[in-house]
């Protein structure tokens, strides 16, 4: 039987054993005027001649009417107690719901938060003798990104890892496209963290989740892997304490966190 069963049968008005109970009492109620002016074998029971066999009746019935009335007040409340339960537990689900839907709508808006972030991404090439720079934006800007960094055998990879082992200053025009990247991952993992505790049905989050998978596999994925190949090559000739280490470490890490949270929502497609 499901809910539903279940709170249609206690808005019954009368079960079974109350309706057996309660014809019992009326057939003992209505015998009792028949059994009251018989000639009783026992004096004190004896009503034939105390008067008017009406008021005898009615002073006899009175208290077993006054019990059946009193139960039928209880029925009456306890069936409202019933109906305002039902009515709570309605209330609460849509309470429920809504409260549902508006953390569905602001993990949506993180997801858009993210489709904007890659939109406006932007890789400025070095400026010419002219002073001229090339921009190429979105998704295309984070794939030229990633394979500048990987190419010659990740060259960039191990020149921006170069740079943060020996110095400290002026940041170099290329660092401001790894720093957008490195938003990027770090916003993928976050959304995903967000999605995965957020306090909704878990086929809402199945929905969400391969919301922000869509906008990974077709426009992050092939980059972030190129770009963390990359580093993974020359990872091996810097130590630990290089703040380029440091940085590069956590968008693999962050890189990792999604893909774990992805694989609990995501089949492979």
């Amino acid at each position: 039987m499901d809910k539903q069963d279940t709170d249609n049968s206690k808005m019954q008005l009368i079960t079974k054993g109350e309706i057996i109970v309660f014809s019992v009492i009326g057939l003992f109620l209505l015998f009792i005027p028949l059994a009251l002016t018989q000639n009783s074998i026992f004096s004190q029971f004896d009503f034939t001649d105390s008067g008017s066999i009406g008021d005898t009746i009615g002073g006899t019935t009175a208290p077993f009417i006054g019990f059946f009335a009193a139960v039928l007040v209880y029925l009456s409340f306890r069936q409202q107690l019933r109906a305002n339960e039902i009515i709570m537990r309605a209330n609460d689900k849509q309470d429920q719901a809504t409260r549902e839907g508006r953390r569905f709508d602001t993990l949506m808006k993180l997801i858009e938060t993210l489709d904007t972030a890659i939109y406006q991404f932007e890789y400025r090439t070095e400026k010419k003798a002219e002073g001229k720079q090339n921009v190429i934006r979105g998704v295309d800007g984070i794939q030229y990104t990633a394979n500048k960094f990987h190419q010659n055998n990740g060259e960039r990879a191990r020149k921006f890892l170069e740079y943060h082992e020996n110095r400290d200053e002026s940041v170099p025009y290329f660092i401001s496209m790894y720093s957008q990247l490195w938003h990027l991952t770090n916003l993928l993992s976050y959304i995903s963290t967000r999605i995965d505790s957020a306090e909704i049905d878990f086929e809402l989050k199945e929905e969400l989740m391969l919301r922000l998978d869509m906008s990974y596999r077709t426009k992050l994925q092939s980059s972030l892997e190129t770009f963390l190949e990359a580093y993974q090559k020359v990872r091996a000739g810097f130590n630990d304490e290089n703040s380029g280490v440091t940085f590069l470490s956590k968008m693999e890490k962050n890189f990792e966190e999604y893909s774990n949270r992805r694989a609990k929502f995501v089949s492979e497609y």
